[in-house]
């Protein structure tokens, strides 16, 4: 996993790339996230960066917080990529980034680390994702 340094105050940046582009049904992807406040509201994206060999117009991801072998919050992203096939909705040529945030911004019951898991509920494995990245945002 690479991590850049904060942008701005209370903003968590890390992407991880996958090995040869390809995102497998089983494979989960996972990032660690400190909460360090109980008060505070933390909003998170996921970002999916792709090469030219994604074929689908369409993918969806299962997000899923967990603490201790307990899932705190669970959501679906859905992520609409082209309208039509090799047609993306981003600009670039070779790359393209697509970003999806998590239904609401999360309060946390507790302080501490947390791993996000994000599978993949697609039917067969994602050829084309080179990297999956996150940003955590922390509101007041």
């Amino acid at each position: 996993m690479s991590c850049r340094g904060a942008r701005e105050e209370g903003t968590y940046y890390a992407f991880q790339e996958l090995a040869d582009g390809v995102w497998k049904q089983n494979m989960a992807v996972r990032f660690q996230l400190l909460f360090t406040s109980r008060a505070s509201l933390h909003q998170i994206q996921i970002a999916l960066r792709m090469d030219n060999r994604m074929e689908q117009m369409n993918l969806s991801l299962k997000a899923e917080l967990q603490r201790n072998g307990y899932t705190y919050y669970t959501d679906t992203l859905r992520f609409h990529l082209a309208d039509q096939p090799e047609r993306w909705l981003r600009p670039g040529v070779l790359f393209h980034e697509y970003q999806a945030g998590l239904a609401r911004a999360l309060k946390m019951p507790y302080t501490g680390l947390f791993e996000l898991r994000l599978t993949t509920l697609d039917e067969r494995p994602l050829t084309g994702v080179t990297a999956v990245g996150l940003r955590m945002k922390e509101r007041p």
